[in-house]
């Protein structure tokens, strides 16, 4: 499957004496994948032979040993070091979880699913799979200071949740550097990806310079985030100088705009009037000024004073509008119970490092989107095998399009407008001369903007003249009115000794006088 295919068309011509074109080799390069599948193979056989194949990919798994004939459950670790070494084993032990939630308790409930999850070869069970490639881990040493993790559902047949780690670079371009597919939502499972196996795929000095992690308010992963971030204070954690964020989007736009216990009566609220739709607009946006713009307690503290004054003032004449008391009350209760108590993880304020101005996980929910709706994107009843093989192929064709759009950039030199008047010596005379005709042409028509999408463009009679073409596309009823008054004013001349005069009558009439003067059936068009 990895024969170029300029190769494989060159050797098929040979042979056969036939052509094929670039996109017959690729399919039967993806047929030739499918049925590369060995007899009798696991989705999990699957993903580890896919793994195990490219040696420019690191990868660590987590198995339960469950031996025969009893119900011990033994969790290990299995990993490929970056030097490509061969695959070893170490054992996890009871350090993952709790008594009541942990990897053991996890692989004795996949009664039904065992087979599917099963390593032929070990007569293991993958519980989970974290891997990475050379390219994002060279992007991720370059770029260190800032990730953003998150999870989502429905890639694989697995339900297995696909957990994503990205990074931003110096254009504020997301780039994925990690990615997991977790057993479950479970704590011992997030502990696992940002204890143990993002340490292993990424070693050296980067995790060091991570300064800010953010992820959703989900409690399981908060606490296993929690555990690995030093804030500056502990050098033993796996992110020493990393402090965690809570996404503000989630914050505010799910837990307030669109929760079930605001959405009713902020809905009533909006559809009353504008200049109320525009007082929830105002708080909506002091809630964003007080997660991204203030900097300094002292003005969290004053903006919190004013917005408790305005909340609680009886007489709202001064205000653009008029809030009923339910509308106040509830948003004097998303702020003092949702959204006060979350300062720490929210304010910038309470940062005591660089943020950047990351404030959400934005770009892992465009990831996510990207990974679901692209047509080279895993489906639901995609196998885990598959699902990585698309994940694969879908970040490799998006990083050869960042580095040709990149190289662009690079040697794309911009013109100032004073340069449109001029002749560029490689362009050929043919070209300039269109550009010419089009500039000119141009100034002959008025053009009206309705709104951002929308032109209304309408040709200046005054300036120019219409082309025969444009006379043929006028309406019917003008063209016959000014042909019945041409016939006549014909039939009504004077004969040969004013003819001329009467000719020039008409033609003027038809045809204007060449000094500004419109012919009749035009001054119909001009207003």
């Amino acid at each position: 499957s990895e024969v170029r295919p300029a190769s494989a068309a060159r050797i098929f011509e040979t042979q056969s004496g036939e052509h094929l074109d670039w996109h017959q080799v690729n399919y039967l390069k993806r047929v030739k994948g499918k049925n590369a599948s060995l007899p009798n193979e696991t989705p999990a056989d699957k993903l580890i032979r896919e793994l195990s194949s490219d040696a420019s990919k690191s990868f660590i798994l987590l198995f339960a040993d469950i031996d025969v004939g009893s119900s011990l459950i033994t969790i290990k670790t299995k990993k490929r070091k970056t030097n490509n070494a061969l695959p070893i084993d170490e054992i996890v032990g009871d350090t993952l979880g709790n008594e009541i939630d942990n990897p053991k308790i996890f692989a004795q409930t996949l009664r039904g699913r065992r087979d599917k999850m099963r390593h032929t070869t070990s007569n293991q069970l993958l519980l989970a799979a974290a891997w990475t490639s050379d390219p994002a881990r060279r992007l991720l040493d370059m770029f260190p200071e800032f990730m953003g993790g998150d999870d989502t559902e429905k890639t694989n047949s697995e339900d297995r949740p696909l957990y994503t780690i990205l990074g931003q670079d110096s254009n504020n371009r997301s780039f994925p550097h990690t990615w997991c597919f977790m057993p479950s939502k479970a704590q011992w499972a997030y502990q696992w990806i940002w204890g143990t196996a993002v340490p292993a795929l990424h070693p050296g000095s980067v995790l060091s310079r991570v300064m800010l992690i953010n992820c959703d308010a989900d409690p399981q992963e908060t606490r296993a985030i929690e555990s690995v971030v030093g804030r500056g204070k502990d050098i033993s954690a796996v992110f020493p100088n990393a402090w965690q964020r809570w996404c503000a989007w989630h914050r505010i736009d799910r837990n307030f705009l669109r929760d079930p216990a605001y959405v009713s009566i902020l809905a009533t609220t909006r559809k009353s009037g504008s200049t109320r739709a525009a007082e929830i607009d105002v708080f909506t946006r002091y809630l964003w000024y007080r997660v991204k713009c203030y900097e300094t307690q002292e003005e969290l503290d004053f903006a919190d004073k004013l917005m408790n004054f305005y909340l609680q003032e009886e007489d709202q004449s001064d205000h653009v509008g008029v809030l009923d008391k339910a509308c106040r009350d509830a948003l004097k209760q998303y702020k003092t119970k949702t959204f006060e108590p979350s300062a720490k993880k929210l304010f910038e304020a309470n940062f005591d490092c660089r943020t950047f101005g990351k404030c959400t996980t934005g770009i892992n929910e465009a990831e996510h989107r990207v990974i679901k709706y692209s047509d080279l994107g895993p489906r639901p009843c995609d196998d885990i095998g598959s699902t990585h093989r698309k994940l694969y192929d879908l970040h490799k064709t998006r990083t050869v399009a960042n580095s040709k759009k990149a190289a662009h950039l690079a040697n794309t030199q911009l013109t100032n407008d004073a340069e449109h008047f001029f002749s560029a010596e490689d362009i050929t005379p043919y070209c300039n001369e269109r550009l010419r005709k089009n500039l000119n042409d141009s100034s002959n028509y008025h053009a009206y903007r309705v709104d951002d999408s929308t032109f209304f463009v309408k040709r200046d009679y005054v300036k120019c003249d219409t082309c025969p073409q444009d006379d043929l596309d006028l309406p019917a009823e003008i063209c016959d009115g000014v042909f019945k008054e041409l016939e006549t004013e014909v039939d009504n001349m004077t004969p040969r000794s004013n003819q001329q005069k009467e000719s020039k009558k008409v033609i003027e009439k038809m045809f204007g006088d060449g000094k500004g003067a419109l012919p009749a059936y035009k001054e119909l068009l001009s207003g």
